[in-house]
């Protein structure tokens, strides 16, 4: 009969790496090639009984994100970003996982051990999806998390983004600014409204907010609400900030199919650090949030979750970072 030592001299690792893989151990750090090296061994030595037992052991999960949420890139680079972070994690951990659109979860009937609700839901689709999900294991990630004492929350730190926003506009001499928005999670509290944040701390900074423009998330809405407001003839601000980079890839759009130079007549800086904006022309001044680490992290918080048994719940908040770009003088 095969064994242990057997398979770690096939698959060219240690004796206590093996056994730690074959059980899925959450703490082992080995990379998914190695790992699949080991499964391969396993399977090749004759240890595949055991390896079908550790297969039925593992984890599943589910991750339920928004319909809209993988339909382009563009548009969605914040939730495609945050995916490569979940499934690289969930192949280094050798969890099981699907994605599951919310309006698909009506047909979702098998079991899973644990779920991440991946978006700005309100709080009636948390309650919908919580209770069709099935597990006690819950992480959430978005802006506002409705039940911090049932679920774990992984996020980033909005004041702080805005705030890095804000001062780079101040930094920079600017004195106007009109501000542009997607419309945001019914019922969400002031300190997680982006638009709310901004007034406060573009006012406090000396900056003169001269109006906010608020409408659908996406390029072709951040086209066509600077375009609108551009036809009312108002007089330029020095600087444009928008709510996410899709909606301000739009406002570039809009302002050079009318001529209006990036940042020698007006600067746009914006929040999330998609990677489109860095191929944009001017390159787009963001605010990093790190999409990538939170998908990650989600994954890590669900597995702690799961093999602990812990009765209480945390919340990760990521620390934004600003990438300055050519948008911004």
């Amino acid at each position: 009969m095969a064994t242990l030592e057997d398979v770690a001299s096939a698959a060219g690792v240690a004796v206590t790496t093996v056994s730690r893989a074959l059980r899925n151990d959450a703490t082992l750090k080995i990379t998914p090639e190695t790992r699949k090296r080991i499964f391969s061994a396993a399977e090749q030595v004759g240890y595949e009984q055991k390896r079908q037992k550790i297969l039925q052991a593992r984890k599943n999960i589910v991750i339920v994100h928004k319909d809209t949420h993988f339909d382009n890139q563009m548009d969605n680079a914040y939730y495609f970003s945050m995916r490569t972070g979940q499934e690289n994690a969930c192949m280094e951990r050798g969890i099981s996982y699907r994605y599951v659109p919310q309006s698909m979860l009506r047909h979702q009937a098998e079991v899973c051990d644990g779920a991440v609700i991946m978006g700005n839901f309100s709080r009636e689709e948390v309650d919908s999806i919580a209770k069709a999900v099935k597990t006690p294991h819950l992480v959430f990630t978005g802006l506002m998390n409705f039940y911090p004492e049932r679920m774990d929350w992984i996020t980033y730190d909005v004041y702080g983004a805005v705030e890095l926003m804000v001062r780079c506009l101040a930094d920079q001499g600017v004195g106007t600014v009109v501000y542009f928005g997607g419309d945001e999670t019914p019922d969400i509290l002031p300190r997680y409204s982006k638009r709310q944040v901004f007034s406060s701390l573009a006012g406090e900074s000396g900056l003169v907010c001269r109006e906010s423009v608020y409408g659908a998330h996406g390029t072709e809405n951040g086209c066509r609400m600077m375009l609108e407001w551009l036809d009312k003839g108002e007089k330029l601000p020095d600087a444009f900030a928008a709510s996410n980079d899709p909606i301000a890839i739009g406002m570039l759009k809009a302002l050079a199919q009318r001529g209006i130079r990036v940042p020698e007549d007006v600067s746009v800086i914006s929040i999330n650090g998609d990677s489109p904006g860095e191929f944009m022309n001017p390159p787009l001044t963001t605010v990093d949030v790190l999409t990538k680490q939170l998908g990650a992290e989600t994954i890590y918080a669900l597995l702690d979750q799961m093999e602990t048994g812990r009765t209480y719940y945390k919340k990760v908040e990521f620390a934004p970072r600003l990438l300055k770009r050519g948008s911004v003088k």
